[in-house]
């Protein structure tokens, strides 16, 4: 679940106007589901060297792994640093991470990183 801060929301469009447009464009993607967030502590409970799946198999047979729209707007808006993205060239022509190596150095950055609430890979989303 995503956990309430202690300190008050960053007025992004106060110091950045340019920045908080498209913050607001990302929010909408969100809030309607065009764009969805992993989330961070379920990634880091998988099994170890798992092949990840695409969005639609996660939507369909994982949805414990994605984050609600709701949850993913709430991470944008809070401006500290709790939503990471992921994105890389693939490992090979048939599959992003074959192996499952690229997932288990995620999970190792999530364990030292528990800050990270939420998660857009371009692979998996």
């Amino acid at each position: 679940s995503i956990s309430a801060s202690s300190d008050p929301p960053f007025n992004i469009g106060a110091k950045f106007p340019a920045l908080a447009w498209l913050d607001d464009r990302l929010c909408d993607l969100l809030a309607d589901g065009t764009i969805r967030v992993l989330c961070a502590a379920a990634m880091v409970a998988l099994p170890a060297n798992l092949r990840m799946a695409r969005r639609q198999e996660l939507e369909k047979h994982q949805p414990s792994l994605l984050l609600s729209p709701e949850a993913a707007v709430k991470l944008m808006r809070r401006c500290s640093r709790s939503l990471g993205v992921l994105s890389y060239g693939w490992l090979h022509a048939s599959h992003p991470d074959p192996e499952g190596s690229r997932l288990a150095d995620l999970q190792h950055f999530l364990k030292l990183h528990p800050q990270i609430e939420g998660l857009f890979w371009w692979h998996a989303l």
